[in-house]
């Protein structure tokens, strides 16, 4: 059995108003010192072998790394160049064949970031104009970080009834704002493109019906 230190250091930013909204500038990410976390349970000793098991610790670390790659990605938006800095060609060639054996979670996350970034365009900056997109809202993207760690398969209501009831929710309240009848249905899909798909053959019943 292995010691594993509970991680002591934590991220803090400073945000500054962007072009695109209150997103850290590549300047004021930064680690700073802070009290240690209380250590979880599974923190404490890990087994040290091939099949160590997946403590909080792994968690607490990817996460660690992602939110520190998400903010400096976040926080260049008003100053990177848009277009993607290589091609797929040298982006594939970067990522190599299968790694031989396992790697830390962190040193995955980090190695992850550097090769994808110079493929990345910076389509959530105010300065990009292709397409019919908005950028992501910092809601919006904190939420979707919760739903992937929640990791709920929400095609049953009885089994995930908080998902159940977000949807049911959320389509009410667009129903409120956009000042249709209150028993009017609806549903979220998955693009622009699929919503037009079933919007079209929904209108067309909706208007044969009146005809008769």
């Amino acid at each position: 059995m292995a010691a594993v230190a509970p991680v002591a250091d934590a991220l803090r930013v400073d945000a500054s108003v962007s072009d695109h909204g209150t997103y850290p500038s590549p300047q004021t990410v930064r680690a700073v010192q802070t009290r240690p976390q209380r250590a979880f349970p599974h923190e404490v000793r890990v087994r040290a072998s091939e099949t160590e098991v997946m403590s909080d610790f792994h968690y607490q670390s990817a996460l660690a790394a992602a939110h520190t790659h998400a903010l400096e990605w976040l926080g260049s938006l008003h100053t990177r160049p848009l277009p993607p800095r290589l091609d797929e060609t040298a982006i594939a060639a970067s990522l190599g064949e299968i790694p031989g054996e396992p790697e830390d979670v962190s040193t995955t996350i980090d190695l992850l970031a550097e090769r994808m970034e110079p493929g990345l365009t910076g389509m959530g900056s105010g300065r990009f104009f292709g397409f019919i997109i908005g950028g992501v809202h910092p809601a919006a993207l904190a939420a979707d970080w919760l739903v992937s760690a929640w990791d709920q398969n929400a095609a049953m209501g009885a089994v995930t009834p908080a998902t159940a009831a977000a949807e049911r929710t959320a389509g009410r309240w667009l129903l409120d704002l956009l000042g249709l009848p209150a028993g009017s249905s609806g549903g979220f899909a998955s693009g622009a493109t699929m919503a037009n798909f079933v919007g079209f053959p929904a209108a067309r019943g909706e208007l044969l019906g009146r005809l008769g």
